[in-house]
């Protein structure tokens, strides 16, 4: 574990912060996906 904690502060370099803004916009956009199919099928039940 220590070993991956290791290689994991040697990835604080660009690269590893723009892998990590992507994967957030990602998560932000699957949240956002998830809010639409929630209110798409609370518009079904609804009906």
């Amino acid at each position: 574990l220590s070993e991956l904690k290791q290689s994991f502060g040697s990835l604080t370099s660009g690269k590893y912060k723009k892998v990590r803004e992507i994967l957030r916009i990602y998560m932000e956009e699957q949240a956002n996906v998830e809010d639409e199919m929630v209110a798409r099928s609370e518009v079904i039940f609804s009906a």
